[in-house]
């Protein structure tokens, strides 16, 4: 009987979930699972710790916007709602360490795309401010505008993203990408 290839990646997936539910079975037997989960708790608080300082430092270095831009991102409403579904979550199930250590990673985990979302991004003569990345502008390939939109390509990679810009801001914005632009 021969077997389509959709289905045999299906059974192929249906075999790897099962043999790692059988190994992660066999490893809460022997309480491995608690120390993985420690282990990977601690890293990602020192992986958060770490990305809250560099985003500070860049905000601090990037000083006051001149223009403050939006963006349509909508991570700040996806994390909050993560935590309104994690937290009574959390407080159900606390009697189980490991179910209790997963959702504290998740928790965790969280933190960082909250704290890029709550900074403001914007524009001043050191580079754009987005999502709580600073791009000098030796970092930026190109720019156009549609309508209110800014399109910024960088040059590292195909990366492109889309700043709401006001309508009365827009003039000023073109100048001072044109005079950083030019090389």
């Amino acid at each position: 009987m021969y077997m389509n290839r959709k289905n045999m990646i299906t059974i192929i997936i249906g075999v790897l979930i099962m043999a790692f539910g059988l190994i992660i079975g066999s490893l809460s037997r022997y309480n491995i699972l608690e120390k993985i989960f420690s282990f990977l708790l601690v890293a990602v608080i020192l992986a958060v710790i770490c990305d809250i300082y560099l985003l500070f430092k860049d905000k601090r270095f990037f000083g006051k916007a001149k223009w403050i831009v939006k963006t349509s991102n909508n991570t700040l409403l996806l994390t909050i709602s993560l935590y309104c579904t994690l937290i009574p979550n959390l407080s159900i199930n606390s009697k189980d360490s490991l179910h209790t250590m997963l959702i504290s990673i998740i928790f965790v985990s969280g933190l960082i795309p909250f704290f890029h979302s709550i900074l403001k991004d914007g524009i001043n003569e050191k580079g754009i401010f987005h999502w709580g990345n600073l791009y000098t502008w030796d970092k930026i390939q190109s720019y156009s505008f549609t309508d209110n939109f800014l399109v910024i390509a960088l040059n590292a990679s195909a990366n492109k993203f889309k700043l709401i810009v006001k309508k009365e801001d827009k003039e000023n914005i073109k100048l001072l990408l044109k005079e950083h632009m030019k090389r």
